[in-house]
């Protein structure tokens, strides 16, 4: 069909897409990591698919069946993160009116994703080492150890190394929780993967609203070719998502792109000032 994006022999793992060799390569050692118990550090800019490849770690893991834990070390403030993280007594503070199991110990027999792990506050840090090394957690206000017994998936935007350097990050917990690294390239960097993605998020709005969009007319793909994707998959996402919302017909124009992007004329700016939006 005319505008139909073409996919070229893609390697999937769980709901993570790409057709760049050597992400590919990558993702064969991940997918036999994955069978293994051993930990796995993720790598990337925000919006590369971080947490879509630590869930089909999980679902490809020995305890796919148990509990997947995620937490978003930066989304919580430090205050609350003790007691997020490890649970908490009954008193144990103001407000704690009832024993709270923490998110680790929800995690035994599972998996426990510690998102954005570079933002974990320093003061938390030998608490999460010692939970680690011992397979245990004293929650807040308690005295007796509580066992738990996960594998750890991390993922971070930051450099580690450099933070760890400067003191910011204890360098025990770092190659504590490093195993096997797994680096995710931005989408700049592996530009055959947009006809790719854009396609799969096409198919899945499309279904979502019920419409007969099947591709992108050739000045869409085009402009959509020259971006450089600041906010990556999770931008292009958005910006398909739009697109098909707005589409009338079976093929996207340049009309159902953002207004700022159909005006844009230089393709080092191309959709330079996008607010993207972000979907779950």
């Amino acid at each position: 069909m005319q505008g139909a994006i073409e996919q070229s022999g893609p390697h999937v793992f769980g709901d993570f897409h790409t057709v760049h060799l050597p992400l590919v390569e990558q993702l064969d050692q991940l997918e036999k990591i994955s069978q293994r118990e051993m930990s796995v550090l993720f790598c990337g800019e925000t919006g590369t698919g971080k947490e879509l490849l630590a869930r089909a770690v999980h679902q490809n893991g020995p305890h796919c069946d148990a509990n997947f834990i995620p937490i978003n070390c930066a989304s919580i403030p430090e205050n609350l993160l003790e007691s997020e993280l490890f649970g908490h007594e009954r008193g144990a503070f103001t407000g704690a009116d009832a024993k709270k199991p923490g998110q680790i110990v929800l995690a035994d027999s599972g998996t426990l994703f510690l998102d954005e792990i570079g933002e974990l506050p320093e003061s938390h840090q030998p608490k999460l080492l010692r939970a680690l090394e011992v397979k245990a957690v004293q929650p807040v206000g308690g005295t007796e150890p509580v066992p738990t017994d996960f594998r750890l998936i991390c993922a971070t935007n930051r450099d580690l190394e450099a933070i760890v350097q400067r003191g910011e990050f204890r360098a025990d917990l770092y190659f504590r929780i490093r195993g096997f690294v797994f680096k995710i390239p931005p989408l700049r960097q592996r530009k055959e993967d947009i006809a790719l993605l854009g396609t799969h998020f096409l198919a899945k709005y499309a279904a979502e609203y019920q419409t007969q969009v099947s591709g992108l007319s050739p000045l869409a793909q085009s402009q959509l070719n020259a971006h450089d994707w600041p906010g990556n998959a999770r931008e292009l996402e958005s910006v398909i998502h739009q697109a098909v919302a707005l589409c009338e017909g079976d093929v996207v124009e340049m009309v159902n792109l953002p207004p700022a992007d159909q005006e844009a004329n230089d393709t080092q700016t191309f959709m330079g000032h996008l607010c993207p939006v972000r979907f779950a």
